[in-house]
């Protein structure tokens, strides 16, 4: 039976209890173990970004496919550090899940720029129907996966920013 919260009577009301310590282990080993994810993601996407090559068109559009490639290992890390930061009412752990995701918003615009300059460039350099069309279909895959990403990193932005107001 559920108790009611003391209505006539001078009672105070029964201070909130503080989460279990094992949810509070759990969200712990969440946000740490989610913060090394993200960091194995970005140690891949990285590798491929060197030796730089900026100009040439291949490397360019090679490097922002890779790395687009990349981001699901880091963006799952990401979830699961929000996640952990939001369990453990963490403001550090919220703002850095906020300001890494504006950064990487950031990264996402202009590897979308860079890599859409790079497209005409790319199909002109292909001789053969058949290496253009595969070509197409990396654009295409690429590009979808960006406006993807976008949109998930925007919605974590926004979850971060109502957690942190929740929390102040």
């Amino acid at each position: 039976m559920a108790s009611n919260p003391p209505i006539l009577t001078n009672q105070p009301e029964e201070p909130k209890q503080p989460s279990p310590p094992a949810a509070t282990s759990v969200a712990r080993l969440a946000l740490v173990a989610g913060l090394f994810v993200v960091a194995l993601g970005w140690v891949d996407i990285l590798v491929g970004w060197f030796p730089t090559n900026f100009g040439s068109p291949e490397w360019e559009f090679g490097a922002v496919s890779a790395t687009v490639d990349g981001l699901p290992l880091s963006t799952i890390g990401m979830i699961v550090t929000l996640l952990g930061a939001a369990a453990l009412r963490s403001q550090v752990g919220l703002w850095a899940v906020a300001l890494w995701g504006a950064w990487v918003l950031v990264v996402l615009i202009v590897a979308a720029v860079l890599y859409w300059f790079t497209v005409p460039m790319a199909l002109e350099s292909l001789g053969p129907a058949g290496l253009q069309a595969s070509l197409g279909r990396a654009v295409i895959k690429t590009s979808t996966s960006m406006a993807i990403y976008f949109c998930l990193y925007g919605w974590m932005e926004v979850e971060a920013i109502r957690a942190l107001k929740r929390r102040a």
